[in-house]
């Protein structure tokens, strides 16, 4: 029996304290326990532990608020659904179906009398694996739905703890324990928690993030920056690294008449600023002694589990592991995803970072060319923190999750990250345009050196000359939705769904195959969790869209407050026809957008629950009855059946059915991680 944590054997006994003190407080108030108000003053001070000190200092013990009555009911409640499989009526589906048989073979015998039915009705009730009538009790392996409930009962079998935490500890603790592998970093404890509940109740979501994540950095690199080496290679790098970097929070650049972000990308003064901010972001979330062990611990936990799995098969019908391992699987390319990516999530230092980049930034002087740069204290040419006015039609970002920097919530970040990544590299590859044409800021001519980077002194100049020197040359650009970054979510989209749906379609198969076959409780609990994670995804990502779109209707017209510098980075004039006349529009599509996102993450939720609260159910055998085990769903009432005592047949089809499920579970972990290695070798170092 494996080793269990003292904490689970604890909470149970804890609960039921609790409920005890909830109850008598309540039944006190309510002037039914009047042993509980002539309590000695030890009694009461235990009382006064769970309701508060007032209990002690008001001896007349005054009415409590309902909230304590709620608790109450709420707790025992719980230990009713904790404890009614051992409380209810013991079901014995191997005798019931032995005395159905002998009943069926002799009509005089105890059996009938003892459950009361004729030898004609025994015989009736009988079928094969099949679900055929039978012709003799020899190919009798099974009962008829309404025999097995009639006769047998429609409760389950007892409960069995040590069942319970074998197969908890090896089907489900390694995945929960593998949770905290995942990536957080925020500063609130609620948006960590809230990833979490994202990431269990949509692995399509979480794929979806981490995939896009690789290829948005990918993108960067090989499309954006491609053959852009301005001002030199080296800062070209750093560039690439800190864009590709900063998915995890709001990024925004602003070109402006100001020429800050100009300044940025021209100004030589400003080329520590990018080494910095990429030195300073480059730590990693990576592989660590925690990290590999419990990533071994699970892969060896699930190898040594299928192992020993098929040298019983019989024992694991009813709780089902190879359908709940499978269920899980999806957690280990994720969290396996992650370490290999590492992404800049730690919002400290992340922060702590930019703010150190940040003490060395100079915009240049708004006149004289050849006058020292103004140093700034604040950076407003590139910004990663989102403005405490964001809720008037989310002027400052898209949607609330867009601002929490755990990488799950990347998919909110991604068209917003790509507008604006897309509109550095526009203005970079302006400014190496002209310098490939050896034109200095200037206007005088360019001495290459021998590195071929562009010397310092062709690159000032006053505002006004690095704003002309790195306009795009195309004024009208379509840069709310940037070349390519659609083609990243399909492709990340597909790398999610066959994830997804390659784990989950293979738990459904273990249960689909196990006796009964057909759809079941357990199949379709396994069903539900997949089109819901999906359902999740779709309302997410549609929320996300319909946020980022409605949040430029509005804010497109201004890059920053003094005016755009000649890039019109906004939807065209017809569409934009006065903000009196967007507002109202942008506003109804932002409520939408918010109402999905609501419903999705309400959705998730439910669905994180349902699959943890699954996995117990089927470890302590609540779907074992005649309902669950029938496959009602499949064959109808009227033609469903319980198979009891299984032939070697049966046993041999389960056991091909669990090899087909997890190698389909397998093949696409292994698909999914081996595609992030190949993408990988093609982000910047």
């Amino acid at each position: 029996m494996a080793i269990i944590p003292y904490s689970i054997l604890w909470r149970p006994w804890r609960v039921t304290i609790n409920a005890w003190r909830y109850w008598q407080i309540a039944l006190a108030d309510r002037g039914a326990c009047p042993a509980c108000n002539s309590a000695p003053q030890q009694q009461k001070n235990l009382y006064a532990s769970v309701k508060g000190p007032s209990t002690v200092d008001n001896p007349s013990r005054p009415h409590m608020s309902p909230l304590y009555h709620l608790k109450a009911y709420l707790l025992l409640l719980l230990l009713a659904l904790i404890f009614y499989p051992a409380s209810s009526a013991a079901v014995n589906f191997s005798q019931c179906f032995a005395d159905v048989t002998s009943c069926a073979n002799n009509a005089s015998g105890q059996a009938c009398i003892s459950m009361n039915m004729s030898n004609t009705t025994a015989f009736s009730l009988l079928r094969t694996s099949g679900g055929h009538a039978i012709l003799t009790t020899d190919d009798a392996t099974a009962l008829s739905y309404a025999g097995c409930s009639a006769y047998c009962g429609t409760g389950q079998e007892p409960f069995s703890w040590s069942v319970f935490s074998q197969e908890y500890s090896q089907w489900l603790l390694p995945y929960l324990a593998l949770l905290s592998q995942l990536p957080f970093g925020s500063r609130r404890r609620m948006e960590n928690l809230m990833s979490v509940i994202l990431t269990l109740g949509s692995p399509t979501l979480a794929g979806y993030s981490l995939f896009l994540t690789l290829l948005n950095a990918r993108w960067v690199n090989d499309q954006l920056f491609s053959g852009v080496e301005y001002p030199s290679a080296a800062v070209r790098k750093s560039v690439v690294r800190v864009l590709s970097t900063l998915q995890q929070v709001p990024l925004r650049v602003h070109p402006g008449t100001s020429g800050r972000f100009e300044s940025l990308v021209v100004h030589p003064d400003n080329d520590e600023w990018w080494t910095t901010l990429a030195a300073e972001l480059d730590y990693s979330h990576t592989w660590s002694i925690a990290s590999a062990t419990s990533i071994a611990w699970v892969v060896l936990a699930y190898l040594l589990t299928v192992a020993n799995l098929f040298s019983n098969v019989p024992d694991s019908f009813y709780s089902n592991g190879p359908g709940s391992g499978s269920a899980w699987l999806w957690l280990l390319p994720i969290v396996v995803g992650w370490l290999v990516l590492s992404p800049k999530c730690d919002y400290d230092r992340v922060h702590h970072a930019y703010q150190k980049a940040n003490r060395q930034v100079f915009v240049a002087d708004p006149h004289d060319p050849h006058a020292a740069p103004t140093h700034v204290t604040s950076n407003f040419g590139l910004t990663i923190s989102t403005s405490p006015d964001w809720k008037l039609y989310y002027r400052n970002i898209t949607s609330p999750d867009e601002a929490r920097i755990p990488p799950v919530f990347n998919y909110a970040r991604t068209l917003s990250w790509s507008r604006n990544v897309y509109v550095a590299s526009l203005f970079y590859r302006a400014a190496w345009r002209k310098s490939s044409h050896c034109f200095g800021v200037d206007g005088e001519p360019i001495p290459r050196n021998v590195r071929n980077d562009v010397p310092r002194e062709s690159r000032l100049g006053n505002c006004e000359q690095i704003i002309d020197y790195c306009l795009p040359d195309h004024h009208r650009v379509n840069i709310l939705w940037p070349r390519g970054v659609f083609f990243n979510m399909v492709v990340a989209s597909f790398m999610a769904l066959q994830l997804q749906l390659g784990t989950i379609f293979a738990a459904f198969l273990a249960a689909w195959f196990t006796p009964t076959i057909g759809l079941g409780c357990r199949s379709l609990a396994y069903l539900i969790y997949g089109m819901l994670s999906i359902l999740v995804w779709i309302l997410l990502l549609s929320s996300s869209v319909l946020g980022y779109y409605a949040h430029h209707l509005v804010d497109v017209p201004d890059l920053e407050s003094n005016g755009v510098s000649g890039v019109e980075i906004s939807l065209n004039t017809d569409e934009r026809a006065s903000i009196a006349t967007i507002a109202p529009r942008a506003g109804r599509i932002h409520l939408v957008a918010d109402w999905l996102r609501w419903i999705g993450k309400s959705l998730a939720v439910v669905n994180a629950i349902g699959i943890v609260a699954n996995s117990f159910f089927q470890y302590a055998g609540v779907y074992h009855n005649c309902y669950c085990d029938s496959s009602v769903f499949y064959w109808g009432l009227s033609g469903a059946f319980n198979v009891i005592s299984p032939t070697q047949t049966d046993i041999e089809l389960a056991k091909s059915g669990w090899i087909g499920a997890l190698a389909l579970g397998l093949t696409s972990c292994v698909f999914f991680v081996g595609t992030i290695y190949l993408v990988r070798d093609a982000l910047p170092s």
